[in-house]
């Protein structure tokens, strides 16, 4: 305790800024401070914790081996301050709560989660209103590190390192559709077909490829693409009207197939399977409200995943 009564605890959130920013500037853009102060700060905390903490490295500030051992329990130490001084005397009730969550769900769980989860807040927690945002949850951590935004969905590998967490909501497996009556197309789907029929595919951001394409490529396959689009919605009122193929989740799909005359057929190789993740920040991890919100998606999809 005597050697505590020396650290300014204001540093210790100017470590976790500096931590996850990697950039002086950026973190004195985060707290509202000038860089000059965020590198007075630095020199402090250097002095205190006798380790440079962070080296200048082509990518920013890297952390020094023992800044990466300290970052959890200072993260840890930061949570549960402000869990019990600034959330006990607000206590989060839901019925009573006029709380906004901010969250990117991207269109598969706009599509797919949004009606009940709206349903069950409207039940449970009628003051709760939700902002969405565009995106998914590689494209939300920044605002997820400054307290932006609280979740943030994804359905790729996500590697937040351990600045976040990451659940897996709903498992998912790869399908193709057709439109009924494909003159090509029975109930199967062979590889010579797949290959041979025009595509309409999802581009939903700009990446390295397409993900389905690149693990075909791991296969030997390659698609003949008709059509790009970045809305899986819109692929199935193509698919309806013209003799061309499209690739999505199954789940996505069965409800589609409930307004399009369109058929569910199992690609001609090995399953693409995955999960969609729901994405939080690690300073979010104990916040009352936070928790509540995160068990009432799990809540929505597990009842989703129920349906037949």
């Amino acid at each position: 305790m005597h050697k505590l009564r020396n650290l300014d605890l204001n540093l210790l959130v100017i470590f976790q800024v500096i931590y996850e920013e990697e950039s002086l500037g950026k973190a004195g853009k985060r707290v509202g401070l000038s860089q000059s102060a965020i590198s007075h700060s630095l020199s402090r905390l250097r002095d205190y914790f006798s380790d440079p903490l962070f080296i200048r490295s082509h990518s920013g500030m890297s952390p020094t081996s023992y800044s990466k051992q300290l970052y959890n329990h200072v993260l840890e130490a930061l949570n549960l301050l402000e869990e019990n001084l600034c959330q006990k005397k607000d206590n989060f009730i839901p019925c009573q709560s006029r709380r906004q969550f901010s969250l990117a769900m991207g269109e598969y769980g706009e599509f797919l989660l949004l009606p009940g989860l709206i349903e069950l807040l409207q039940q449970k927690a009628p003051g709760v209103s939700l902002n969405l945002s565009p995106g998914y949850g590689i494209d939300a951590t920044h605002a997820m590190k400054k307290g932006d935004m609280d979740l943030a969905f994804d359905w790729l590998p996500f590697d937040g390192g351990r600045q976040f967490q990451t659940r897996p909501l709903i498992q998912e497996t790869i399908v193709a559709i057709a439109r009924s009556g494909h003159p090509q197309l029975n109930n199967s789907l062979t590889p010579e077909l797949f290959a041979g029929i025009p595509h309409v595919i999802y581009r939903p951001r700009f990446t390295n490829g397409n993900p389905m394409d690149n693990a075909l490529k791991t296969l030997g396959m390659v698609r003949k693409i008709a059509t790009v689009v970045n809305q899986l919605t819109m692929i199935p009122g193509i698919i309806a009207r013209t003799d061309y193929l499209g690739i999505m989740p199954f789940n996505f799909a069965r409800q589609l197939q409930k307004h399009y005359p369109i058929k569910i057929l199992t690609l001609p190789f090995e399953p693409f399977r995955g999960s969609i993740y729901m994405i939080w920040h690690n300073s979010m991890e104990k916040n009352p409200g936070h928790c509540w919100f995160r068990n009432l998606l799990i809540k929505v999809a597990e009842d989703f995943s129920s349906q037949k």
